[in-house]
């Protein structure tokens, strides 16, 4: 069965349970559980960098995250995409660019690096999320 990084709704009695406790509460050995009961395995790292671009692009393209905010996240990874689509969003983050240095630019060069982002987030957006 392939398996995708998004689970809508995704229930179970161990994750119910975890959802109760805080961090502090010692609940490492109920995160296998929880896997386990919503057969759920974990991704390698090349998918996980994956369903982090697609989910940075989703939030973006929602406002939830700043086309800044997205670039230090994506600036964090080594992965440069493997589909056209990841390639092409990574590529207008444009992670050897500093941000900073775009900001401290005249405000349309800043405003142009975000609407070039627009429509590699939009594209990315459309395709589905990585499986494994």
């Amino acid at each position: 069965m392939r398996r995708s990084c998004y689970r809508p709704r995704a229930d179970s009695p161990a994750l119910r349970e975890l959802a109760g406790l805080s961090r502090s509460d010692g609940n490492a050995e109920l995160f296998p559980m929880v896997l386990g009961e919503l057969d759920v395995g974990l991704p390698d790292e090349s998918t996980t960098e994956r369903c982090v671009l697609h989910r940075l692009a989703a939030r973006l393209a929602a406002g939830a995250v700043t086309p800044s905010e997205v670039a230090a996240e994506v600036g964090r990874s080594t992965h440069p995409g493997r589909t056209a689509a990841e390639r092409a969003f990574v590529a207008a983050v444009d992670r050897e660019y500093c941000v900073e240095h775009l900001a401290a630019q005249e405000p349309e060069v800043f405003r142009a690096w975000q609407e070039a982002l627009r429509p590699a987030t939009e594209r990315l957006c459309r395709t589905p999320f990585p499986t494994w």
